[in-house]
């Protein structure tokens, strides 16, 4: 019994290490959001409870002796167990929403990421590569690139992404610029309006990263615009902290949409 308990004690401290670094990479690369905290700090409530196991052995063996506190551990067990278990299903869901999936679509509307100065970050960059080579192979499409300027930016994300695919030798004229959104709902909500102003294909090729693939389709179908996927590719160092983010993202819509 004793061996027993020392081996989930040290699991508790690999688990909670392991969880801790993956979560704690992607900040080295600038990356900060509530995914990276929510990450970290389950894994140290993890190292915490190997530092204190035996104290929370006890605590606990003393609650499961009375009724009361046989209550408290159920509605906490079955918390975490209702909640690992929607999480579960929706981060399956956001997976299997992140593969390529687009045809011949004549409109593409890229979504706009984070530019530092006048140079894109690298999901920027990666979404831009997507859409080019995509441009490239469907000459008839047009794209609708997003996004607007943030304080600490000196050019708006929807125009550096111009600049790139210029650069690459896309026509300026199969290029409209979105200038104004900060968020994915207003990224493609002004898209939309482009795309009725332009008389645009409402059927959509929307490029961004693959882990943001589902909520952009959510917010398409939103906007009345049937959307395939172009999916970029972020570092798989920043997989988890951005899928987990994509969870809780995705239950914001089906909350409050």
């Amino acid at each position: 019994m004793e061996k027993k308990s020392k081996i989930i004690r040290y699991l508790f401290l690999v688990f909670g290490l392991l969880i801790f670094i993956i979560y704690f990479a992607p900040v080295i690369g600038r990356i900060l959001n509530i995914a990276n905290l929510l990450g970290m700090a389950v894994g140290i409530v993890l190292i915490i409870v190997f530092v204190f196991y035996n104290k929370f052995a006890v605590v606990i063996k003393r609650l499961s002796s009375k009724k009361f506190g046989k209550c408290i551990i159920g509605v906490f067990l079955v918390f975490v167990i209702t909640f690992v278990a929607v999480f579960s299903v929706t981060l399956f869901s956001v997976i299997r929403s992140s593969g390529y999936t687009a045809k011949n679509e004549t409109t593409v509307i890229v979504l706009g990421c984070r530019v530092f100065g006048t140079e894109p970050s690298r999901e920027l960059q990666k979404r831009c590569d997507a859409a080019f080579e995509y441009l490239e192979k469907n000459t008839e499409a047009v794209a609708i690139l997003t996004g607007g300027k943030g304080d600490d930016e000196d050019i708006s994300e929807a125009q550096c992404l111009f600049n790139l695919l210029k650069e690459k030798g896309i026509d300026k004229n199969r290029l409209y610029i979105e200038d104004k959104s900060t968020t994915t709902d207003e990224n493609i909500k002004f898209a939309k309006e482009i795309i009725d102003q332009n008389n645009l294909s409402t059927d959509v090729a929307i490029v961004t990263t693959a882990y943001n693939q589902k909520r952009a389709a959510m917010t398409a179908e939103k906007y009345s615009l049937n959307a395939s996927s172009i999916p970029a590719y972020s570092g798989f160092w920043s997989i988890p902290t951005y899928f987990t983010r994509e969870v809780f993202a995705v239950w914001e819509i089906y909350l409050f949409k």
